[in-house]
């Protein structure tokens, strides 16, 4: 299934560190918003890699980017978050990484 990004960045709106999905459901294409949660550095992002449907359940596989131990990074709480369109109306969305581990989910 394609997809497009629309967004990504550092400081979202997240306000615990649990990840979390969030849909919006349009005529024509929905959006699905990836949030990470809040941590307490920056160097963190998402990176949306693909997207499959079966039977009205959307699994987005993106990769959580950390940053690399022992390196200089901003001392501020960040949300890292990716929000991107696909032509579907899910039912539900898997948020997995790229080893298939589930990260969140939205029903």
């Amino acid at each position: 299934m394609q997809f497009r990004v629309i967004e990504k960045g550092a400081y979202g709106t997240a306000e615990t560190p649990k990840s979390a999905v969030t849909v919006t459901k349009g005529d024509k294409e929905s959006t699905i918003r990836l949030d990470l949660g809040m941590r307490p550095t920056g160097g963190w992002s998402i990176e949306p890699l693909s997207v499959s449907a079966e039977g009205g359940v959307v699994t987005v596989t993106a990769k959580v980017n950390a940053p690399p131990g022992g390196s200089i990074v901003t001392q501020a709480f960040t949300a890292p978050f990716a929000v991107i369109a696909v032509n579907a109306k899910p039912a539900a969305v898997r948020w997995v990484d790229e080893s298939g581990n589930l990260i969140a989910e939205w029903k």
